[in-house]
């Protein structure tokens, strides 16, 4: 096999391990601004990247899988690399040394409650 081929093999098994087990898909409790003592589950969704191999100095765009008419204002995201924007579902970022990193994204619902969700993605040259 070439080195192509295990490196997406590699990145695949570390994308599928966190999200078989939650493990980057936390789900957290969030409590109701009311008298009741009433809890709601935060709504998780899928953090998506392309390419899905980015290399050091190029683009690299996400986007989240969740109906954007239930999103309240700007989607919080953090690229791992000590970058934070908000805005819109569809952003991209530039990253300048090789590695994994963990990019999240968070959001509040216009019903309550928010959406939360965390992805590695592995830079490489």
């Amino acid at each position: 096999m070439n080195k192509k081929i295990i490196g997406i093999i590699i990145v695949g098994l570390f994308i599928c391990a966190g999200v078989a087990t939650g493990k980057y898909n936390n789900q957290e409790i969030v409590k109701k601004e009311s008298n009741e003592n009433s809890e709601i589950p935060n709504r998780l969704f899928y953090i998506h990247s392309f390419p899905l191999l980015p290399r050091v100095g190029k683009n690299v765009y996400f986007y989240i899988t969740f109906p954007m008419f239930f999103i309240k204002g700007k989607i919080y995201w953090n690229f791992g690399d000590g970058t934070y924007l908000s805005g819109r579902n569809f952003i991209s970022h530039q990253y300048s040394k090789i590695g994994m990193y963990y990019i999240s994204a968070s959001f509040e619902l216009i019903l309550g409650g928010s959406g939360y969700g965390t992805r590695p993605i592995y830079v490489r040259l």
